[in-house]
């Protein structure tokens, strides 16, 4: 999993605010990630609902979606994997408090 490590770097900054807001922040982050593609517009509506500075979000945003685009449809797959094994974890650990 490390090598997929930077491919959100550019956008990690920014993730916080971007995801805060949200009930299941790595739902949201799958969610931009189900597909083949990387989901452009439900980011785009997350930046919206928070009030972030769009301009300044859009050039990471576009890096990230151009990085995810382009891994090998295994790896994307990888990632998913890696990211509802970190959501089924934490939906565990909230269920056993």
């Amino acid at each position: 999993m490390t090598a997929l490590a930077p491919l959100f770097a550019s956008v990690r900054s920014h993730a916080p605010a971007l995801l805060a807001q949200a009930c299941e922040p790595q739902a949201e982050l799958l969610a931009m990630i189900w597909g083949s593609r990387f989901d452009r517009e439900h980011a785009r509506s997350l930046i919206a609902l928070h009030g972030l500075p769009a301009a300044q979000l859009e050039p990471d945003l576009h890096r990230a979606a151009e990085s995810f685009d382009q891994l090998a449809p295994r790896r994307q797959q990888r990632l998913r994997q890696a990211l509802a094994h970190g959501l089924a974890r934490s939906a565990g650990a909230t269920m056993a408090a």
